[in-house]
């Protein structure tokens, strides 16, 4: 099995993208809201072949930031309703 297939690989790839969305929400580092709604999607597809839900969770709640603050509320409800859903399962 290559590196790239490993469980642990893909967590790490996932939650490299859940903290560039975090700081691009916070200004921290220079990512249109698009951009940052994109780094979240990956988070999502890629934690989700694993089933590693604190990082859906984690990834669906910076997505729902960025639609806020991209004017888009009922993206952003409904990708904070995601969010409490997956860490309730």
């Amino acid at each position: 099995m290559f590196l790239e297939e490993s469980a642990d690989h893909k967590q790490g790839v996932g939650w490299y993208w859940i903290i560039l969305a975090d700081l691009g929400n916070k200004g921290m580092v220079s990512a249109a809201n698009e951009e940052i709604i994109e780094y979240a999607t990956r988070a999502i597809a890629i934690l989700t072949e694993i089933g590693n839900l604190p990082g859906i969770a984690r990834a669906y709640e910076a997505r729902a930031i960025a639609y806020k603050n991209n004017g888009d509320d009922n993206r952003a409800e409904e990708d904070l309703k995601r969010s409490t859903t997956t860490m309730a399962k």
